[in-house]
């Protein structure tokens, strides 16, 4: 069973879901736009526009934070710790 996780693990298609609060805020607006989508409230379109201008804030904030303590922090842990660029640098619009 162990080498099917593994196998999962290696898999060209396995990605990291960034553990950060904004990723958590993330999840909640997607929720609540499918259900405003599937209660044909909104079109998908307008519902991920939405989200975006709920998650984009915070996301910004959190780079902008991480630009401030980056160097700092890689000094304790830097094989442990992933570097700030794996989330911040990014285009302006992540969610688009």
């Amino acid at each position: 069973m162990h080498q099917l996780f593994i196998d999962l693990a290696r898999s060209p298609n396995a990605c990291v879901v960034p553990r950060t609060p904004v990723w958590i805020a993330y999840g909640d607006e997607l929720r609540v736009a499918a259900d405003r989508v599937l209660a044909l409230q909104v079109t998908p379109e307008q519902a991920l526009r939405d989200t975006q201008r709920q998650v984009q804030p915070k996301l910004d904030r959190l780079c902008q934070r991480w630009d401030l303590v980056k160097d700092d922090a890689w000094r304790v842990e830097a094989t442990v710790i992933p570097k700030a660029s794996a989330f911040c640098d990014r285009p302006a619009n992540v969610l688009e």
